[in-house]
């Protein structure tokens, strides 16, 4: 307890016999009394050397009573010696002296003994020597800076601040007296110091925000101690503040920023003033209560008074790798221009640890009164950029620090330059961005860690995408395994973390998540304020790859789009394909079965030989897309157009042909299948992606489930299925049944007739046979998700009846409509109302009509980007997709109907146009004579389909088809029109003709 705290002091200086020893004031420290009593007896003085705040005075006062009600002795007097001077305090002991004279042993105690130095400690010692002589007790009070006269009453006993403090035995007083809640831990937040364990009275175990007395006392105990120590000692007082800037660490900490802690320092500081707690063993040391508004007043006190050790403790906390600590520290206490300091002498260090925008905004901050363009703080800005993803600036920045390597060479230390260029190179694929070598750069970064990881990652990264987990060397793998996890970002390490969990992935070793995936997802918060979007992508890529293929909700949806989109940025195609493959199996496990054949399709087309996995993972994933969606029969027409004959396949194509007779039923060829090549099916490293597969078959792979070893059966099962195979697994919560009439995706197919489809099976329920409902599904189909307004959906399909029987007529329909589409209140929403709108739901109603748009769109508009090949790819598309024209019907008033059928049928013949252009400049003269055949059968009158057409005929050599379709045009005008043809068509015919006559190869 300290001084100022307790009222006894008065009461003791008056003389009174009784002291006010309550409870409420005091505990007793019986053990600290016994000590008193045994040292006072055989040493005669005794020092009690601590603190402020670790209840000397309290100590003193219970001993002084102590001696009052020993009947042997009796009398004592309490010095108060607070700021005295020599002779004042000279004049009080000869008081008392004469006061207690006629005393058996009596007792002088002396409290807040001032630090007296030289002569003054000289005197004061003869003097308390002469009243031990005479059969004084003496007892002194004082504080560590009265190291002089502690040095000089070598003969007296000595009580220090580590007895002082509230022993465990001791602690179940001090909580009955001050009323301490049982929940607190005493120890842990007060280290026995009595000042804070008083202070925890107004504590309670819910007191977590704002200062609390605790937080309070412990500020000032702290302000008091460095007072003292910068009085008594400037330079351990300096190593005193910079210990509270830092709060925690090791000496090597403050010796690496200049300042040399010595043993008698060491001594001095850690014995003495036990707040500062240090373990010798370590040499670590830790300061209490260093967080909160108290603690940062303190810390702001100490800088104000000490400008020059904020720098110090900023730099000592980067040196010792904690760079949360030196951003949050300079943000607080250091200026712009310091700030910029810190990160010219370790840029790659705050990059690393995802500091980007540190660096920037000090940067920017600076560049307010003079522009910055150093070689140093360009590299900071160069590497800041690599971790945010901005390659557009760190292409720029690295161009100029090349044509500055020799400026470089002396601002920039080699061991960041390796990293910042090992940084670079884990974007794999992004043109410029790149540093070159410096000249005459002879250091070895091979025992650079965050070097070494990054270009691990660089390594695996790429292997595992094209290759999986046979890319991977066992060297690889074990420098896998050795990074652990980390609460702080530290890009190296945790892109080598990220490497690890997928290749846990591809080698089949994984089963769910664990503790690391839940550590990494509290990372991405912390990745998405610092705005770290490389990173960022691949974590995010990482957890929802994982939460995939266990079968569990997925919490993030947009990963893999949001990581493609950051690949294609990153010119990074190798991560874009395999974005795409995942979104791919993300889409199938919810049901959407023909995106994700697309998905597959798009990934194949792309990948090429050098990317086995990706091909691998984009076959099994498009078979299975297709299995989903196909009807039964046609699944068993191609089951027996399989070649089973066949040895030597993949273990894509091994499951391939497993998946098929599976869902055919086939289980006699699928048995003989099973035993000739359950070796291929069983590869571990394409494990996951067929348990995945047989859980989205569902009903469709019990005959291949059936065949699985019950030893391994447990392996291609997801964690939460039971034994048995369910016949409709309903994956992450979704609208997802693989039984044919239940709920599923929807596709109209409204070009040459009308019919629908769920999940690939065409539904020919009697519900549809009612027009009407067929023709409102039609007409919002045709919206393509735009909402309709039911007074024109009735003015167009009931045109003679009134507002109000049309709304009736139009709610009948729209009753039978959602019953039709299977749409119930608990599963997807097929019809959409808005208001007095409505539309069908894009998310689950699909059409050939937006498929057609889609590729029209693609097609025609210049800025699509599309190659020539991809562009007579797309056109060939469409036209498999134009099965006649839109669907017209027969009842109500079809104006709208047909105003669209034009129009679709002039994008598609624009597209057939485009199309045999560039099938022409390409050569491609079967390509182009398909689609001169599409675009003649839907219109045949167009002037620029028959020019396209003769110039197709005309490349083939086809001299009479030329005249033929010549003049059955020229008919058709004159029937039709009572035109003739154009006079650019005439031009080319006569072109044609005149070419032909000229060689005397024209035979009509």
């Amino acid at each position: 307890m300290a001084k100022s705290t307790s009222p006894m002091t008065a009461s003791a200086h008056q003389g009174a016999t009784t002291l006010p020893l309550s409870p409420a004031f005091m505990v007793r420290r019986t053990k600290l009394l016994q000590a008193l009593v045994q040292q006072g007896r055989s040493a005669g003085i005794v020092i009690v050397c601590a603190p402020a705040g670790f209840g000397k005075t309290a100590l003193l006062l219970q001993y002084v009573q102590e001696v009052r009600e020993d009947p042997a002795r009796g009398r004592a007097e309490l010095i108060d010696a607070e700021e005295a001077l020599l002779e004042e305090l000279m004049l009080q002991i000869a008081g008392a002296e004469e006061r207690l004279a006629e005393a058996s042993r009596p007792l002088m105690a002396i409290d807040d003994l001032p630090p007296y130095e030289g002569a003054d400690a000289q005197r004061l010692t003869t003097r308390l020597r002469e009243l031990r002589e005479r059969g004084f007790e003496v007892v002194l009070a004082c504080t560590p800076a009265a190291f002089h006269l502690q040095r000089q009453l070598g003969d007296s006993a000595k009580i220090s601040a580590q007895q002082m403090r509230v022993q465990p035995r001791e602690y179940a007083a001090w909580a009955r007296v001050f009323s301490i809640a049982p929940a607190l831990d005493l120890y842990a937040l007060t280290q026995g110091i009595p000042v804070l364990v008083s202070s925890l009275q107004q504590v309670t175990e819910r007191a977590t925000e704002g200062i609390t007395p605790l937080d309070i006392a412990a500020s000032d105990l702290y302000r008091m101690a460095l007072l003292e120590l910068k009085r008594a000692d400037e330079s351990l007082g300096r190593i005193a503040c910079l210990l509270v800037l830092l709060a925690k660490g090791s000496l090597a900490d403050v010796e690496a920023v200049g300042m040399q802690v010595d043993a008698r320092q060491r001594h001095r500081l850690f014995h003495e003033y036990p707040m500062f707690g240090f373990d010798p063993a370590t040499q670590r040391f830790a300061c209490m209560r260093c967080e909160g508004p108290a603690y940062e007043r303190l810390c702001e006190d100490v800088v104000r008074a000490d400008p020059a050790l904020a720098c110090r403790a900023a730099r000592a906390h980067l040196k010792a790798g904690r760079v949360d600590n030196a951003v949050v520290f300079s943000r607080r206490h250091l200026a712009a221009r310091e700030r910029l300091e810190l990160v010219r002498q370790d840029p790659m260090r705050f990059a690393l640890a995802g500091y980007a925008a540190f660096a920037s905004d000090a940067i920017a901050e600076v560049e307010r009164d003079a522009p910055v363009t150093d070689a140093a703080a360009l590299f900071a800005v160069h590497a800041a950029a690599l971790t945010i993803g901005d390659f557009k600036l760190a292409r720029s920045l690295a161009t100029d620090l090349g044509r500055r390597l020799a400026a470089v060479a002396e601002e920039v230390h080699c061991s960041d330059w390796h990293r910042a260029q090992a940084l670079a190179a884990t974007q794999d694929g992004c043109p410029g961005i790149m540093l070159p070598d410096i000249p005459d750069d002879h250091e070895d970064d091979a025992a650079d860690a965050a070097v070494a990881r990054l270009r691990l990652h660089a390594r695996v990264q790429g292997a595992l995408i094209d290759r999986g987990a046979e890319g991977i060397t066992v060297q690889d793998r074990e420098l896998l395994g050795d990074v652990a996890h980390s609460a702080r970002v530290d890009l190296p390490a945790l892109f080598v973390l990220c490497d690890g969990l997928v290749l846990e992935v591809l080698d089949g070793s994984f089963d769910k998540p664990d503790e690391r995936d839940a550590d990494l997802a509290a990372l991405v918060p912390v990745l998405q304020e610092r705005r770290l979007a490389p990173a960022l992508a691949y974590v995010r890529t990482v957890l929802a790859l994982r939460r995939l293929m266990a079968g569990q909700p997925m919490m993030d949806e947009r990963a893999f789009v949001d990581a493609g989109a950051a690949a294609v940025r990153a010119s990074d195609l190798a991560m874009q394909l395999w974005c795409m493959v995942l979104e791919g199996w993300q889409n199938l496990a919810v049901g959407q079965s023909t995106n994700a054949r697309f998905r597959a399709q798009q990934t194949l087309r792309l990948a090429g030989e050098e990317r086995p996995s990706l091909v691998a993972w984009a076959l099994l994933l498009e078979r299975v897309a297709h299995l989903c969606s196909a009807s039964q029969l046609a699944i068993r027409e191609e089951a027996e157009l399989l070649d089973l004959g066949r040895t030597e396949l993949t273990c894509a194509e091994a499951w391939d042909f497993a998946l098929t007779l599976s869902a055919a039923r086939d289980d006699a060829e699928l048995s003989a299948w099973y035993s000739l090549h359950k070796d291929s099916l069983f590869e571990p490293s394409f494990r996951l992606p067929v348990r995945l597969a047989l859980s989205v078959l569902g009903a469709r792979s019990d005959s291949l489930r059936r065949l699985i070893p019950s030893y391994i059966a447990r392996r291609y099962r997801l964690s939460d299925e039971q034994d048995a195979a369910p016949s409709a697994p309903e994956l992450f919560g979704s609208f997802v049944s693989m039984r044919d009439s239940e709920v599923g995706q929807l596709t109209f197919k409204l070009m040459g007739g009308f019919s629908v489809e769920r999940n690939g099976h065409v539904l020919t329920d009697s519900m549809w046979r009612r027009k009407k409902a067929g023709i409102v599904a039609a007409r919002l189909v045709i919206a393509r998700g735009t909402f309709v307004e039911r007074r024109t959906i009735t003015e167009e399909l009931w045109p003679a009846y009134d507002y109000a029987r049309a709304r009736r007529c139009l709610y009948t329909t729209l009753s039978a409509l959602r019953q039709a589409m299977g749409q119930s209140s608990s599963g997807p929403q097929y019809l959409l109302k808005q208001g007095d709108g409505l539309a069908i739901n894009p998310e689950y109603v699909t059409s050939d009509v937006a498929r057609i748009e889609a590729l029209a769109r693609e097609i025609l508009l210049a800025h699509s980007g599309l190659s020539t090949p991809e562009l007579i790819e797309r056109c060939l598309k469409l036209e498999e997709l134009y099965a006649g024209p839109l669907y017209v019907p027969d009842q109500g008033s079809p104006a709208y109907f047909r105003r669209m059928r034009s129009v679709i049928r002039g994008k598609f013949s624009d597209c057939m146009v485009r199309g045999i252009e560039a099938a022409l400049d390409e050569g491609d003269l079967d390509a182009a004579l398909w689609m001169v055949e599409a675009a003649l059968r839907e219109d045949p009158l167009r002037e620029d389909v028959v020019r396209a057409s003769m110039r197709v005929y005309d490349r083939t050599g086809r001299r009479r088809e030329v005249v033929e379709l010549y003049g059955s045009h020229t008919s058709r005008l004159e029937d039709e029109t009572k035109g003739f043809p154009e006079p650019e068509t005439r031009r080319l015919y006569e072109n044609i003709i005149g070419r032909y006559r000229s060689r005397g190869i024209l035979r009509l």
